[in-house]
C-alpha cells in the first residue's frame, strides 16, 4: 500500500507538492521552535556547501587548463632558448674558425709582399729597378671591362696594386685564373693578345706562389716531345709530336698529382 502511494505521489506533481506542504505543516506544529531552526541552518549549510563546492570544481578546471597553456609556452621557450644557445655555440666556432683563416691569410699575404719586395729589388742587367709587379698590374689594368668583370671572382674590387697582389696569394683564385685562360685558347684562339696578357699575369703570380708553397710545380713539356693524353690537351692536329706549349700545366710536386694539364699545339 506505501509502495502505492509514494508510486503515485511521484507521477503526479500537486499531489506532491501538496502532501510536501501538509508534512511541512504538521512537522512546524509539532517541532519546537529550536528544532526549526536547526533544520533551516542544516539546509542552508548543505546548499552552501553545495554552491561552494560547484564554484571550486569549475575553478579547479580552469586553473587546470591555464596551468596546462603555461607549462606549454615554458616548455616552447625551453626549447627555443635551447635553439638559440646551440646557434650562438656554432656561430662563435664559426667565428673562431675565420679568425684563424684570417690569420692564416695575413701571414701568406706578409710572406708575398716579402717576396714582391724581393724581386721588385732585384734589378736588370743595365742597372736600372725594375717593378716587375707594377708591370703586371698595368697589363691587369690594360684588360677591356668584359674581360675584367669576367675575372671577378679572381681580381674582385681592385682599385690599387696591393688588393691586385693579394688577390693572387690564393691558390684557388690562380686556379680559376687558370681556367680561364685554357677556355680562352680552347674557344677563342684568335684572340692572341689577351692569352699572352693573361699568361703573363698568371705566372708572374704562380712563379711567386711556388716559392712559397712548394708544394706544387710547372708540370714540365717541351716541343718536340710526344704528346701524352694524361698530362696534354690538344688543340690542332688529331696527333703528333709537339710543336708550341700554349699554357703550362701544374702538378703535385709530392703527390704527382697533375691539377692542370698542359694546353699544347701539335
Amino acid at each position: 500500500m506505501k509502495e502505492t502511494i509514494l508510486e503515485l505521489v511521484s507521477h503526479d506533481e500537486n499531489i506532491k507538492d501538496k502532501l510536501q506542504t501538509a508534512i511541512i505543516t504538521r512537522f512546524v506544529n509539532e517541532s519546537s521552535k529550536e528544532d526549526i531552526g536547526e533544520l533551516v541552518k542544516q539546509l542552508a549549510s548543505d546548499d552552501i556547501i553545495y554552491q561552494i563546492r560547484e564554484i571550486n570544481d569549475e575553478e579547479i578546471i580552469k586553473l587546470k587548463s591555464k596551468f596546462e597553456v603555461a607549462s606549454n609556452r615554458v616548455q616552447q621557450l625551453l626549447k627555443e632558448r635551447t635553439e638559440v644557445d646551440e646557434q650562438i655555440v656554432q656561430l662563435e666556432n664559426e667565428n673562431k674558425s675565420l679568425q684563424s683563416k684570417v690569420q692564416e691569410q695575413e701571414t701568406v699575404n706578409a710572406t708575398l709582399r716579402e717576396k714582391v719586395d724581393y724581386l721588385e729589388n732585384q734589378t736588370s742587367s743595365s742597372g736600372i729597378k725594375f717593378s716587375k709587379s707594377q708591370f703586371i698590374f698595368n697589363i691587369y689594368e690594360s684588360l677591356d671591362p668584359a674581360t675584367k668583370s669576367n675575372l671577378e671572382g679572381v681580381f674582385k674590387q681592385i682599385d690599387s696594386i696591393d688588393k691586385f697582389l693579394m688577390c693572387g696569394a690564393e691558390f684557388e683564385r690562380l686556379e680559376m685564373l687558370w681556367d680561364f685562360i685554357a677556355h680562352t685558347i680552347l674557344h677563342q684562339p684568335n684572340k692572341t693578345t689577351l692569352i699572352k696578357n693573361l699568361t703573363d699575369i698568371f705566372n708572374y703570380f704562380f712563379d711567386i706562389y711556388i716559392q712559397i708553397h712548394p708544394m706544387y710545380s710547372w708540370l714540365k713539356v717541351e716541343s718536340g716531345t710526344e704528346f701524352d693524353t694524361d698530362i696534354h690537351i690538344k688543340i690542332g692536329k688529331s696527333g703528333g709530336s709537339i710543336k708550341k706549349v700554349k699554357l703550362r700545366g701544374i702538378q703535385n710536386i709530392y703527390t704527382k698529382k697533375v691539377l692542370k694539364k698542359s694546353i699544347v699545339e701539335l
